[in-house]
């Protein structure tokens, strides 16, 4: 048996009648997690996009600083690490490389493998990591990593 992740269930909410859309993948939302209704807010897996509980841990936390204080923040701003534990474990924060081709960002790749790493030597852990810059510059755009212990490093 495996799970193949969740699926928002949101039809009998009585979305219509409080005036907020929503399609198969979840209730419709902006950059500050505003539903079409302006007075309604939503987060967590009733959401197009990853289902992670830090995901939705974070998307309460600007929720409640845009509905009840003054200046919106647009949650995007900051880039949410993900782990599928699975063996190997697969990591990933940011942008990924489909993602900077899409988006024709110029970026640099810079690999390593973990068994230049002390702790993946003593665990006798394999994987690789790799993290893409912009194009001439320091500035990290993302990062994936897959086996060893990626979910301890992607933060």
């Amino acid at each position: 048996m495996f799970a193949i992740g969740r699926v928002p269930n949101v039809e009998s909410l009585g979305c219509e009648a409080a005036g907020v859309e929503y399609e198969k993948g979840g209730v419709t939302v902006d950059k500050f997690l505003q539903t079409t209704n302006p007075d309604i807010y939503s987060v967590g897996d009733c959401l197009p996009g990853p289902k992670f509980t830090h995901n939705s841990d974070y998307q309460a936390r600007f929720v409640v600083r845009n509905s009840l204080f003054k200046g919106k923040k647009n949650k995007d701003i900051v880039p949410i690490p993900k782990c599928t534990y699975t063996e190997p474990e697969i990591a990933s924060v940011g942008m990924n490389e489909k993602a900077l081709k899409k988006e024709n960002i110029e970026y640099d790749t810079y690999t390593k493998y973990f068994d230049r790493l002390d702790r993946a030597n003593c665990e006798s852990k394999r994987g690789i990591y790799r993290t893409y810059c912009r194009k001439g510059t320091g500035e990290i755009l993302g990062s994936t990593l897959v086996g060893g212990p990626a979910g301890d490093l992607i933060c």
